[in-house]
């Protein structure tokens, strides 16, 4: 509004006139993500690492958070990697990332973290080993947030209280043993 609309309200005793707050970031305790497909593997599905960012700057996650997953293929390819920022985007994978059990498809990983969580901004390092197995990255991928604990792990399972951020293919990693990082989702 402008001047003008201000010194009338301001002849008529109230108060200027001024912009409603506008959201610029969602805050959550829960994310999920709704992988339906990879990049063309028959048996699996993965992922490196998923970050959160606020103004372009890490949400830094390390034990505050219990992930879960549809599948784990073994211990040391679990959903709580996924999330844990402290951990190397590259070599083996084992420790640092996740895959799924002998299933390519409809598989959700979920974060919950122990206080909600600002951010503005969701990056992905899709799924890879060393340098190879980049057809197991996530592919088709739905977001979706939270101001609650959730926890359900049936693939599409519709998230009491949540809100669907988008519904996108994601990058398949690049060739080599590097990390690639790829920005996902922003607010908008």
């Amino acid at each position: 509004m402008g001047a003008a609309w201000n010194a009338l309200l301001s002849a008529w005793g109230l108060a200027p006139w001024s912009n409603p707050a506008v959201a610029t970031s969602v805050t959550a305790k829960t994310v999920v993500f709704d992988i339906a497909d990879n990049w063309g593997d028959g048996s699996y599905v993965g992922v490196t690492a998923i970050e959160f960012k606020l103004g372009g700057v890490l949400v830094a996650v390390t034990t505050e958070f219990t992930a879960y997953s549809t599948t784990n293929y073994s211990g040391s390819y679990q959903a709580q990697y996924v999330f844990d920022t402290s951990k190397d985007k590259t070599g083996s994978g084992a420790g640092t990332s996740w895959f799924s059990a002998a299933v390519p498809s409809n598989q959700r990983l979920i974060v919950v973290f122990d206080s909600e969580q600002t951010f503005d901004e969701i990056v992905v390092n899709n799924f890879h080993i060393a340098a190879g197995s980049y057809s197991m990255g996530a592919q088709n991928v739905k977001i979706t947030w939270t101001a609650s604990s959730y926890t359900d792990t049936t693939y599409n399972a519709s998230v009491t209280g949540g809100t669907v951020l988008n519904n996108t293919a994601w990058p398949q990693h690049v060739a080599g043993n590097v990390a690639d990082d790829q920005t996902v989702w922003t607010f908008s």
